[in-house]
């Protein structure tokens, strides 16, 4: 190993503190950011169950009680005999 590779060079006081306040100031934006988007999550799912609660449990009801009638639609059916039978 050289000499310089070996040689640890010590960073004065300020320049430790301004790289410090460059981390702290990253770590707050970010904190920010995230802090934004759950609170805009919150919000959105506030909304949807006190606002529009009641429009989609009826939408919900009207969905899942709704009756259809729907033919089948089959080919001939066969007994033991061959017989065919149209339904």
């Amino acid at each position: 190993m050289s000499i310089i590779a070996k040689k640890k060079i010590k960073k004065s006081k300020e320049q430790r503190i301004k790289e410090n306040k460059g981390i702290r100031a990253r770590m707050v934006l970010v904190a920010t950011v995230i802090t934004i988007g759950f609170a805009c999550v919150i919000g959105k799912m506030t909304y949807i169950v006190a606002v529009k609660g009641t429009e989609y449990k009826q939408a919900a009801y009207a969905q899942q009680t709704t009756s259809e009638v729907i033919s089948p639609n089959r080919g001939t059916i066969y007994d033991k005999n061959r017989r065919g039978f149209s339904c």
